[in-house]
C-alpha cells in the first residue's frame, strides 16, 4: 500500500483505517478518469448542500471566499443565512 506523506510515527499512532482514510482524502487523481472521492454526509445535509450550491458558485464567481463546512456554508468567514437557509432543520448546530 502506498502513503502519500504519512509520517511512519502517525502511522504507528493511527488506525489502519484512518490511514487509509487519510491516503483517500489526499491522493490526486489522474485528468480524464471518471472517478471521484467525495463525502458522504445524510440526506438532510445533502439536501440543505444542494439548496445552498448555486450560492457556494456564484460566491466564487465574484471572486469571494467561499466553502462548506458540513451543512453551513460560509462566504468570507462569516456564515450564509439567505432564504434558502430558512427551512433548514440544522442551520442553528454549532
Amino acid at each position: 500500500m502506498k502513503c502519500f506523506g504519512v509520517k511512519e510515527r502517525e502511522r504507528e499512532s493511527n488506525s489502519n483505517t484512518e490511514t487509509v482514510l487519510w491516503e483517500f482524502r489526499h491522493a490526486k487523481l489522474k485528468k480524464g478518469t471518471n472517478l471521484g472521492i467525495s463525502d458522504d454526509f445524510p440526506k438532510e445535509v445533502d439536501g440543505i448542500r444542494r439548496k445552498l450550491y448555486p450560492v457556494l458558485k456564484a460566491a466564487k464567481r465574484e471572486k469571494k471566499e467561499a466553502y462548506f463546512k458540513v451543512e453551513k456554508l460560509l462566504i468570507n468567514g462569516s456564515l450564509y443565512r439567505g432564504p434558502e437557509t430558512a427551512l433548514s432543520p440544522r442551520t442553528d448546530v454549532q
